[in-house]
């Protein structure tokens, strides 16, 4: 039986380590309103999310990294650093 090592995550993982992220943890790196996002991915602005289920919508944090850079924003390594 293989062992799993489990660590406690405290707190938003870095963008630049691959995961989902919901729209609240979007919003974070993204300061607008739930609104104001959802116009922007319905106007082609911002990347489309995945759907896990008929309530639950995720990007990949590639994506969010990504729109980020490519609108003057650097990301750094670390939690919530991305400067504009």
């Amino acid at each position: 039986m293989a062992k799993v090592l489990v660590s406690k995550v405290n707190g938003p993982l870095p963008l630049t380590q691959p995961h989902f992220v919901r729209e609240k943890g979007v919003l974070k790196y993204i300061p607008v309103s739930r609104f104001k996002l959802a116009q922007m991915v319905k106007n082609g602005e911002f990347p489309v999310p995945r759907k896990l289920g008929p309530r639950l919508a995720v990007w990949p944090s590639y994506q969010i990294k990504e729109y980020l850079e490519r609108n003057g924003c650097t990301v750094e390594e670390g939690y919530l650093n991305a400067v504009c």
